[in-house]
């Protein structure tokens, strides 16, 4: 019970008491990047006390100072075997141990924090793989641009810029790993399977064109999926890049992908 009691004061400073809040006023906002956040933060003020009372009454139990309910048995027995319980995973998340699982909560929540205390939502870089709902961000960058140009969403297709950004109505994202290929020249280059993290990128939704860019000669398109995470089980989005027509079919045989959220 030593070593449980001493686990779950460590998780309890890592977890803060103070959660992110959105400012009233865009808390009540039409702007759908405004709503989505407020579902992030709604979600972050609901699990974290939670978690927080779970850890405490835990460390009474250690202490002797509470008896042991159904509940907390039920949770003893799941992190004495290192694992999330079931309570805790309100969001989509790769089987984690619970000590990791409960780090990569704590970045979920600085990134939540610094974003909302940025002042300008559609201006505050973005890890998608810290997002509770990353698939809910997509779909608000889209109905934002949607709103401020006046066009139906219908029209709208979106454009991803690898290591690239800025441009009108674009947002930044971070965290993107690229696995068995590097970016080199803003062109796909096939490497021998290991993952690179990617700077900065951006995404943007514009009008759909009826005629694409061509690519560089010696060069064709090709589509890569972005994953939320290794296990390939979530696909965020698809990524058109450039790969030199000669290493296209090695592309689709190693299975080159974008994700959001490296181990």
């Amino acid at each position: 019970m030593r070593v449980l009691k001493k686990t779950c004061l460590e998780w309890l400073d890592v977890l803060p008491k103070d959660l992110p809040t959105l400012p009233a006023a865009e808390a009540t906002t039409s702007d759908p990047l405004a709503r989505f956040f407020e579902r992030e933060v709604s979600l972050s003020r609901s699990l974290v006390p939670s978690i927080r009372a779970d850890l405490e009454n835990l460390v009474k139990v250690c202490d002797g100072e509470l008896k042991q309910t159904n509940a907390i048995r039920s949770l003893l027995s799941d992190l004495n075997k290192g694992t999330v319980p079931a309570t805790w995973k309100r969001y989509r998340c790769r089987d984690l141990p619970a000590s990791v699982w409960i780090a990569d909560l704590a970045k979920r929540l600085a990134q939540l924090q610094r974003i909302v205390a940025n002042g300008d939502l559609a201006k505050a870089p973005v890890a998608p793989g810290l997002l509770f709902h990353p698939h809910g961000y997509f779909t608000a960058s889209r109905q934002a641009v949607a709103h401020a140009t006046k066009t139906s969403l219908e029209e709208l297709s979106m454009h991803v810029n690898l290591e690239e950004t800025g441009g009108q109505h674009s947002f930044v994202v971070e965290g993107l790993a690229l696995v068995g290929a590097t970016w080199e020249s803003s062109r796909l280059a096939v490497n021998d399977g290991s993952a690179v993290r990617l700077e900065a990128s951006s995404i943007s939704w514009k009008p759909k064109q009826r005629d694409t860019p061509s690519p560089p000669a010696g060069y064709k398109m090709m589509s890569v999926p972005c994953f939320l995470d290794s296990t390939r089980a979530d696909v965020l989005l698809n990524v058109e890049v450039p790969v030199e027509t000669t290493n296209s079919t090695m592309v689709i045989q190693r299975a080159v992908a974008l994700v959001a959220a490296l181990d």
